[in-house]
Parts: C-alpha cells; sequence; structure tokens
C-alpha cells in the first residue's frame, strides 16, 4: 500500500530508505506466485512495493530531510538514466537457509557509485556505516518461517536464469515506511532524477 506524505503531520522521526522504485513494471507474477504457494512463512512482497533500496536509513528527523534531498541531489549529479536488466532470483543468506529472496539485477554499476555516494552522506549525517557492500537486487519476499529450506532451495534454482525484463532506472526516492501486520506502507518523500 502507497501513502501520501506525511503520514503523521507533526511527528519528528519516520523510517526511512533511499531506493529505486521499481514497482509494477517487471512482470513476475508467475514467481510470485509459486512463492505464496510454496510455504505460509514466505511472504512475497507486494508488486508496486518492489523496489531496490540503495541505503536504509532507520530512524530519521524530520528536519534532515532536505539535507538527505541534497545528498541524494549529489549522488546523481552526472549519472544519466540508464537500464538495468532484471535476471536470476537468489536468497539471502542461502537458498536452504533465506530470510530474504531477490531478484538479480544486471547492468547496475551506476547504482553502486551513488550507493557510495549516499554511504557517505549517510555517515557525515550522523547515520551509522552500512556495514556491508552494496548489492543490488528487489526484495521480492521475505522469510519469516520455512518448513523445508530444500523445497525453496529447489525453486530458487529453477528461476536462477530467468530473465525477468528490463528496466529504465530515472531517479531515486527518499521514502518512508510504516510497518504494520499487513505489511510495510511506504510513501514517497522526496524523489530526485538522475542527472540532476
Amino acid at each position: 500500500m502507497l501513502m501520501p506524505w506525511p503520514l503523521h503531520p507533526g511527528r519528528m522521526p519516520f523510517r526511512a530508505f533511499i531506493a529505486v522504485d521499481i514497482g509494477e513494471r517487471v512482470d513476475w507474477t508467475a514467481l510470485r506466485a509459486e512463492l505464496a504457494s510454496l510455504d505460509r512463512g514466505i511472504r512475497p512482497v507486494r508488486p508496486e512495493q518492489l523496489h531496490a533500496t540503495l541505503r536504509f536509513l532507520g530512524d530519521t528527523d524530520e528536519g534532515l530531510v532536505g539535507d538527505i534531498e541534497r545528498a541524494m541531489r549529489a549522488a546523481v549529479d552526472g549519472v544519466p538514466p540508464f537500464t538495468v536488466g532484471l535476471d536470476g532470483v537468489g536468497a539471502f543468506p542461502s537458498p536452504r537457509n533465506a530470510r530474504v529472496v531477490w531478484l538479480g539485477m544486471t547492468g547496475a554499476e551506476p547504482l553502486g557509485r551513488i550507493a557510495e555516494s549516499l554511504e557517505r552522506s549517510a555517515i557525515g549525517m550522523g547515520f551509522r556505516p552500512e556495514g556491508r557492500p552494496f548489492r543490488p537486487h528487489l526484495t521480492c519476499a521475505r522469510v519469516k518461517s520455512i518448513r523445508s529450506g530444500d523445497r525453496l532451495a529447489e525453486l530458487v534454482d529453477r528461476w536462477r536464469g530467468h530473465h525477468f525484463g528490463e528496466v529504465r532506472v530515472g531517479s531515486v526516492e527518499l521514502k518512508s515506511s510504516v510497518l504494520t501486520p499487513q505489511g510495510p506502507i511506504y510513501a514517497t518523500v522526496a524523489e530526485v532524477p538522475l542527472g540532476a
């Protein structure tokens, strides 16, 4: 579910992340159906919420929005819009012991450069270092629990070489996220076009 910003007028902190919004521009209906039917502990993301996280910020003061937007502009300066391929399926930390199932991204080197710049800026604003290298991917399901890791590993193996198409990347977005029992609710706080 997508909600308009601000979600809570007058409230200062919000849960934030910077991402490339993919939404429903890619067809992964068959994979999503397989994931949903494999095990009740696997929760596919809603198609409209598909995105590539560039930097998770966590609890963020609304007063930092202007600084974050400036950091986003600096990160995409000189980076023209580009196309990424959506190729393959994998899992973190591994297919048999998964917490996240993801779609792979090819040709996403510019996202790595943007993410590096955002990381430096985030640390400069007082956010904790990410602590792990950026790996471009789209989270397509979260695994709360699973009865058979072997079945999920077989699914990942079947879809490993699948090409889901290509998507044009034209902007990055600062998003807010409100966690609910039905899943997260996202809102776009700021959007910066590439090359800005």
